[in-house]
C-alpha cells in the first residue's frame, strides 16, 4: 500500500475508537450505570462519609474499570494474557506519577496521561511486565502526540466537570434536597462516562498503536 493510501494516525485512531463504541455501547453503558447510579442513591440517603465506604467503592470502581478494560479488549480480539493483579500495579504506579504531576502543574500530569495512554492495555495483553508496557506506551506514542492529545481533551473536560461544584460552592453551604441530588448525579455521572470514555481511548490507542508498529 503507498503512503498516499496509508490512513494517518489520527485516522485510525478515530476508527478505532467509533468501531469500539459500536461493539461495546452495552458494557460502556453498563459500567457507566454501575458505577454511577447505586452510589448516587446511597450518597443521597446517607451523605455522611465513612472510611469502609470509601474503601469499598474504591475497590468497585477498581474492579469495574478492569472489567471494562478486559471486555474492550476482547471485543477488538486482543486476548488478556494477565491478570487483575497487573492492572492494580500499573494503576499504581503511573498514578502515583499522575497525582504528583497533576498537583505540582496540571500539565505534567495530563502529559504523563498521554504518553501512557497505551500502557494498561499493553500490560494486559503481554506479560512482559508493569515497566515493560510503560516504556513500550512511551516509545510508540512519541510520534502521535498531537492526534493523542486532541483525542484526550474530551474525556478529560468530562472529567474536569466533576469538580465544578466544588468551584460554585468554595464553602459549606445548605443547599436543598433537590440541589443536592441533582449535584451528586452530575458528579457521579460526569466521572462515569469520562472514565468509560479514557478507558475507550486507551484500547483504541493500543490497536492503533499495533496496527502502526505490527511488529510490536
Amino acid at each position: 500500500m503507498s503512503d498516499a493510501a496509508t490512513p494517518s494516525f489520527a485516522a485510525r485512531l478515530s476508527t478505532e475508537q467509533l468501531a469500539l463504541l459500536r461493539a461495546g455501547k452495552r458494557w460502556l453503558l453498563l459500567y457507566v450505570a454501575a458505577t454511577s447510579l447505586p452510589f448516587i442513591g446511597i450518597d443521597y440517603a446517607y451523605p455522611s462519609v465513612d472510611p469502609g465506604y470509601v474503601f469499598l467503592t474504591s475497590v468497585f470502581f477498581f474492579a469495574a474499570g478492569y472489567g471494562l478494560m478486559w471486555k474492550l479488549l476482547d471485543l477488538v480480539g486482543v486476548r488478556v494474557v494477565t491478570g487483575i493483579g497487573t492492572y492494580f500495579m500499573i494503576g499504581c504506579v503511573t498514578g502515583v506519577a499522575v497525582v504528583v504531576g497533576l498537583i505540582v502543574f496540571v500539565v505534567p500530569g495530563l502529559y504523563l496521561i498521554l504518553r501512557w495512554l497505551a500502557a494498561y492495555p499493553r500490560a494486559m495483553a503481554s506479560d512482559n511486565g508493569v515497566g515493560s508496557a510503560m516504556f513500550w506506551s512511551w516509545d510508540k506514542t512519541q510520534p502521535h502526540q498531537q492526534a493523542l492529545a486532541l483525542a484526550l481533551v474530551p474525556p478529560v473536560v468530562v472529567l474536569a466537570a466533576t469538580y465544578l461544584p466544588a468551584l460554585i460552592w468554595t464553602e459549606y453551604e445548605p443547599v436543598s434536597d433537590l440541589t443536592f441530588g441533582a449535584v451528586l448525579a452530575f458528579v457521579y455521572l460526569a466521572s462515569a462516562i469520562g472514565y468509560a470514555w479514557l478507558t475507550l481511548l486507551m484500547v483504541a490507542t493500543y490497536r492503533a498503536l499495533v496496527g502502526a508498529y505490527p511488529e510490536g
